[in-house]
């Protein structure tokens, strides 16, 4: 999360540790060595899923100063081009495209991550605020006709409409706040951020297992399945992240 500034957006940063090594502290005011790329005009982000090379999806909030002045929540995918190396800011190349704009609620304080399914182009949701899960066509919808306006330096930046939506998992049943999500071999796994459980649903949205950590309200976010095909999960109240062993 970060404050409702249109300066604020996503960032690449390096996972070579000798580079955010040199990171000073604190920062100086103009300072960029320690960021490969960035994009702008969306803030509080939520979640994020990686599609391919650099490009990124992300829940937040987007700036479309061509439709009001109002920020709205909204889906977005990132392409952030070639990175600019470090320490430089040529961020021009980067694309952006922002999908059901007002359509999903965030719930302050708690993540609302995205699974992307590389084989069939599709983006499943933690609508949080709105305790469902969401299950977005990425290839559907029509972007344009124009850019919308976007930060200074930034590339093109869309707004995609008419994009199909599906409800996965829809309110009012064993979700409450759905925050972290995971899909693996046709199974869309959920954790609940206030009651400390793990969904286990089939991709019509029936649920077919569930566990309770035991952690109780305020804990569970990020869910992953890792190299070693086990689940694991971020407990945010009490500061680990745990692996589940079936």
């Amino acid at each position: 999360e970060d404050d409702d500034n249109d300066f604020r957006g996503p960032t690449c940063g390096p996972a070579d540790r000798r580079l955010l090594d040199q990171i000073p502290t604190p920062l100086p005011s103009q300072w960029n060595t320690g960021h490969l790329d960035m994009l702008h005009s969306t803030t509080w982000g939520k979640g994020i899923a990686h599609e391919a090379g650099n490009t990124y999806w992300t829940f937040g909030i987007c700036y479309f100063s061509v439709v009001g002045s109002t920020p709205e929540t909204a889906i977005s995918r990132y392409d952030f081009g070639a990175d600019h190396t470090p320490g430089q800011s040529n961020h021009t190349d980067g694309q952006k495209w922002h999908y059901i704009r007002g359509q999903v609620a965030m719930k302050s304080g708690v993540p609302s991550h995205l699974a992307y399914d590389s084989t069939n182009s599709m983006l499943y949701i933690c609508d949080t605020g709105n305790g469902r899960i969401l299950r977005l066509h990425t290839t559907t919808g029509a972007a344009g006709p124009s850019p919308v306006a976007s930060f200074s330096g930034d590339g093109t930046d869309y707004e995609v409409t008419g994009a199909t939506v599906d409800v996965v998992v829809a309110p009012g049943g064993v979700l409450t706040d759905p925050s972290g999500i995971e899909l693996y071999n046709n199974t869309i796994y959920v954790s609940d951020y206030a009651t400390g459980i793990i969904h286990a649903f089939d991709l019509s949205g029936n649920q077919i297992n569930w566990l309770d950590t035991g952690r109780g309200a305020n804990s569970l976010t990020g869910i992953t399945i890792g190299p070693d095909a086990k689940l694991y999960f971020c407990d945010i109240k009490n500061d680990n992240v745990t692996r589940i062993d079936p």
